[in-house]
């Protein structure tokens, strides 16, 4: 919590195609589940705006944060 988040993400034609993480400092309990689950998510749904883990928000709303900003990226 808190530590550095760094993410990769495919964003093709509007959609989230992929999203990797490439770097994180999550622990090994709910931080790090909400590393995996919310990514398949957020491609499902082509949208950063997914519930939040439990237990895990700030984890979740940093991820969220980094992908947004990602696609803002990649339409400059």
């Amino acid at each position: 919590m808190g530590g550095k988040l760094v993410v990769k993400v495919t964003y093709i034609d509007h959609t989230i195609k992929h999203i990797e993480i490439v770097q994180q400092h999550e622990s090994e309990d709910v931080g790090l589940v909400a590393l995996q689950q919310l990514p398949e998510e957020m491609v499902a749904q082509n949208n950063t705006e997914v519930d939040a883990t439990t237990g895990a928000s700030a984890t979740s709303h940093a991820l969220q944060a980094a992908v947004r900003d990602a696609i803002s990226k990649s339409q400059q």
